[in-house]
């Protein structure tokens, strides 16, 4: 009996071991190694926490729960908003961790990079495995945002000029924090900016006064290395937060040796 315990330890091991080669490896073949990535410390660590609903007293334990029972049993006290004709989804499969998304994004919109400034995080779990060791913190352009519903101020609104995008008035923004505190994604998709003291978001790269662009081209999406984010126009499909992640890789993954399914 010892033994056998000895040989599945051993195996998990192994397994895990397997695991961390395989982020690594993404790393250094895909982005020419070392010298083009941020190591752990440069991105954020996030925390296994219940979800709670922001209309009753449930919580759950995953965010594909608690969005089917908004959806089931809350469908009635949500507003009407017009759908987003833009959102981003990712494949954590692909990505790197080079946080080369979060200093773009905060480039654009702040003028200088600074990882705590992006409207999008990358999220990262030591004590997970791959894929699960990497997530995604930015705005799904809900069609039920509960941000707007909550903000005292009606700062955060939908801009029709600019794909119906879900975004923060900053002139309005008063800094209480309510909009973070009821987002029901976890860690929240909300941002807080601690020098202007306000909330921050996803604008789909509306407000960029520190890049010229064309409407649909994003900082996030031009930056990244290995194009592990994209932009569509069709909401994701399942709905929840799993529609946001996706297969982004293709046949030159696969000339890499990678994994392309």
């Amino acid at each position: 009996m010892k033994e056998k315990k000895e040989v599945e330890v051993q195996e998990k091991d192994n397994r895990e071991g397997s695991e961390l080669t395989r982020r690594q490896l993404l790393k250094m073949v895909a982005v020419g190694g070392a010298a083009t990535t941020v190591g752990v410390s440069g991105c954020l660590e996030r925390e296994e926490v219940m979800q709670p609903c922001p209309y009753c007293d449930q919580e759950f334990e995953t965010e594909t729960a608690l969005r089917d029972h908004i959806e089931t049993e809350h469908a009635g006290e949500i507003s009407e908003y017009k759908k987003a004709k833009g959102y981003l989804v990712v494949d954590d499969e692909k990505c790197t961790e080079c946080c080369s998304c979060m200093l773009a994004c905060s480039l654009v919109h702040e003028g200088k990079s600074s990882l705590s400034n992006s409207r999008i995080q990358v999220l990262e779990d030591p004590f997970e495995g791959f894929p699960e060791d990497v997530t995604f913190g930015f705005c799904h352009q809900c069609d039920d945002p509960v941000c707007a519903d909550s903000c005292p101020e009606e700062a955060i609104i939908v801009d029709e000029d600019h794909m119906n995008v879900r975004r923060v008035d900053q002139e309005k923004c008063t800094g209480c924090g309510i909009c973070l505190e009821e987002c029901y994604y976890k860690p929240e998709n909300m941002v807080w900016n601690e020098e202007k003291q306000v909330a921050m978001k996803c604008d789909l790269c509306k407000n960029t006064p520190y890049w010229e662009h064309d409407k649909k081209e994003f900082a996030c999406v031009e930056a990244c290395p290995v194009n592990a984010i994209k932009f569509v126009e069709e909401p994701p499909s399942p709905s929840g937060p799993a529609g946001y992640y996706v297969n982004l890789r293709g046949e030159g993954w696969g000339e890499l040796d990678l994994p392309t399914d």
